[in-house]
């Protein structure tokens, strides 16, 4: 039952926004498949079609006019960690990146699936209960935000906050 009203829920978002040409809603394709609770979901977003605005910038935006529900990435390129660059967790003397003669910095930029997805994946609100209005206001944030995307753009290399979904990140100024 919960999930079927989640279910109903995430969709009604779905088709709140599918006219929005800068975000295509990743949903299963097979016809009996449902993504069950929704937990952590992602849309693919694309900068391209919303005047280059950067993915966490955008996102950012939407935090601020609905307060909560959106994020940018997901989980981001290892290379780009300084775990992976810096700590010595096998307790050999060299940090994961050593061990094989690589350095990470060195491949940023050559890794470009994992660099592109983590670019542009869109965290999206989880609606656990199928609450019309609620939902109608996260679909006009969404829709605001992407009209206002000009405004944005200005605001692209400011984005300063490192901390991306889970993962400290490269800031992009």
């Amino acid at each position: 039952k919960e999930c079927a009203e989640i279910d109903r829920a995430m969709k009604y978002y779905h088709e709140g926004v599918k006219d929005l040409k800068c975000i295509r809603m990743v949903y299963p394709k097979w016809e009996n498949s449902t993504k069950a609770g929704w937990y952590s979901s992602r849309a693919v977003y694309l900068p391209e079609e919303n005047k280059g605005v950067d993915v966490r910038v955008f996102a950012k935006a939407l935090i601020e006019e609905t307060g909560k529900g959106y994020s940018a990435g997901c989980n981001f390129p290892l290379h780009w960690s300084a775990l992976y660059d810096d700590a010595d967790i096998f307790g050999d003397g060299k940090p994961p990146c050593r061990r094989g003669g690589q350095d990470p910095k060195k491949l940023w930029g050559k890794l470009p699936v994992a660099e592109w997805t983590n670019a542009h994946c869109l965290g999206i609100p989880w609606f656990r209960h199928f609450d019309k209005q609620v939902i109608d206001r996260y679909v006009e944030a969404t829709h605001k935000v992407c009209a206002h995307a000009a405004e944005l753009k200005d605001y692209t290399g400011k984005a300063d906050w490192a901390y991306w979904d889970g993962g400290w990140q490269r800031d992009i100024s």
